[in-house]
């Protein structure tokens, strides 16, 4: 027997229990009333007493099965997003000069538990990524075969730490060139959601990611994500951002 049939059954017995003291019938409680006279304020008393006990007990008997569902009413994780500096930059060294420059530029997202306990096997949730193209204004669903982003194995937040979660990355790399030579090279680019390698269908224009950050106990927030790109690539973040690419919350 569930708990939900255990709190059924006792508040059968308690209604049925209230209802008899407070409409109690002759020949059945002959105890109540007497014939033909009419019971005493002591009596009335007592019955109401009864009732009070009884409702109280069955708040007691309710507490203890229902402990922790109530607890968690006042007492649970919750989530806080972080809208600023979504954008990092992954900086190597020109092995031909002293110069640095980026090969690759991520999207994180900061979310800090400000909730009175910690969050367990906290996880990230793509729930839909739409392209918009800016020169058609056409929109379409990205399919993506994995929704599923965790940063370390034991997925605990606790309250008021941070918790970063790489939602998406924008990589340059060199391939050579198949005409000319290993000495030719080309310039090639990886955007990904998550493990999502993204189309090149979808690299001029905007990105539109809605995702869910939850917990166990189904403790949850739903934000949307805009990613902006004109196929253009810069070697610093301050170039790139936010001329050709960009990221906001919103």
């Amino acid at each position: 027997m569930n708990k939900v049939k255990i709190v059924l059954f006792i508040l059968l017995i308690l209604i049925a229990y209230i209802s008899g003291c407070l409409f109690p019938i002759s020949n059945i409680t002959p105890i109540f009333k007497a014939a033909n006279s009419e019971m005493t304020s002591f009596e009335i008393a007592s019955i109401r007493i009864d009732a009070i006990l009884a409702f109280f007990t069955f708040l007691t008997m309710l507490t203890a099965l229902f402990k922790e569902d109530i607890v968690k009413l006042w007492r649970k994780p919750k989530f806080s997003i972080n809208p600023n500096s979504l954008l990092k930059e992954h900086t190597i060294e020109n092995s031909n000069s002293t110069s640095i420059y980026a090969d690759e530029y991520k999207v994180i997202i900061t979310v800090e538990n400000v909730g009175l306990i910690d969050a367990k096997n906290v996880i990230l949730q793509l729930m839909n990524i739409e392209f918009i193209n800016h020169q058609t204004t056409n929109s379409c669903k990205i399919d993506i075969s994995n929704k599923y982003i965790e940063v370390n194995n034991n997925k605990i937040l606790s309250k008021n730490s941070t918790m970063d979660f790489p939602i998406a990355s924008l990589k340059k790399t060199q391939n050579p060139s198949e005409l000319n030579g290993p000495e030719d090279v080309s310039d090639e680019y990886v955007y990904k959601v998550g493990d999502n390698k993204i189309s090149k269908d979808y690299y001029n224009g905007e990105i539109m990611v809605t995702f869910l950050i939850l917990c166990e106990g189904n403790y949850s927030i739903k934000k949307r994500l805009s990613m902006k790109w004109d196929n253009k690539w810069n070697d610093r973040l301050t170039d790139i951002n936010p001329g050709h690419f960009s990221a906001a919350l919103l």
